[in-house]
């Protein structure tokens, strides 16, 4: 079974004030909170990636990712191997639908829009590639991502997993990386369109929505949490993975905590060859030389 990696960047809405969108933040010297997802998504053995943002940051991100990443595992045999037997791991970058961006532009539903994207064109492809797992990993969640490598097996076999610290979990509105199955990804969905709101309501005896909600009430959903969203999924069946440190830099102060700590000096950014940057000439077109 294939594992897809999501990464979801609509939604993010803090208050660093930047003027650029906050999966962009430097978490050490030349290396992007982006980034760190990206590389942890290709040690948790995912197939592809899904980075789900806007256009208007997209061409921005896939200047700073390309078009694919080396799976680390692999690349760690580079002397036995050929490089024909390397294994790229393609990024793909997925916008919300305008109607979304206005509706529900909360980060549970950039997590749901992925892997649904995802699974439309993989089943268009073969039913057998269609993901069984979707591993869904937080830019602004910073933790030692070496330590999924070893549930790489358990997440293939289309499994449930969860990262947990001081007994908290994504289900406490922390960027902890999750690891969820088709049925997860359908309850989260339901819940966001069940529970989300609209700008108009029914009025007593009437068949469609006619009048309209107070501005405050309006298209509620884009104010939803990831407690509010992944409380509808049972964790209690999933593998836990405790991690000894983790920080959510959601906000200046915890940004702050972490670029103070030990950890933040020994984060560094891997190897080129991990993240080469590089994107794919278009089908058809060939690269000018010179």
């Amino acid at each position: 079974m294939s594992v897809a990696g999501i990464v979801p960047v609509s939604g993010l809405k803090l208050e660093f004030g930047f003027p650029w969108n906050p999966c962009l933040t430097p978490i050490n010297k030349n290396f992007l909170a982006i980034e760190k997802s990206v590389i942890e998504c290709a040690y948790a053995g995912c197939d592809n990636i899904w980075v789900v943002c806007n256009d208007d940051i997209e061409p921005l991100i896939r200047y700073r990712l390309g078009d694919y990443v080396e799976d680390p595992i692999r690349y760690n045999l580079r002397v036995a191997l050929s490089s024909t037997r390397r294994k790229r791991i393609p990024i793909y970058y997925v916008p919300l639908k305008y109607r979304d961006v206005k509706r529900r532009n909360c980060l549970s539903w950039a997590v749901v829009h992925g892997a649904k994207v995802c699974e439309k064109v993989y089943r268009g492809i073969s039913r057998r590639l269609n993901p069984k797992c979707y591993y869904v990993s937080f830019p602004l969640g910073i933790f030692d991502y070496h330590r999924i490598r070893e549930h790489r097996k358990w997440m293939k076999k289309g499994r449930r997993l969860f990262m947990s610290h001081n007994n908290k979990t994504v289900k406490d509105n922390m960027f902890l990386s999750v690891a969820l199955t088709e049925a997860d990804i359908s309850r989260i969905r339901n819940f966001i369109l069940s529970k989300g709101t609209g700008e108009f309501y029914n009025v007593e005896g009437g068949a469609l929505p006619r009048a309209r909600l107070p501005i405050e009430e309006r298209n509620s959903a884009c104010n939803f949490t990831l407690a509010d969203c992944f409380s509808v999924i049972n964790l209690e069946e999933a593998a836990e993975v405790n991690l000894d440190w983790h920080y959510t830099i959601n906000s200046w102060s915890n940004y702050l905590d972490y670029m103070s700590s030990g950890q933040a000096r020994e984060f560094s950014r891997p190897p080129d060859f991990f993240l080469p940057n590089r994107q794919l000439n278009p089908m058809s077109f060939e690269t000018e030389q010179e």
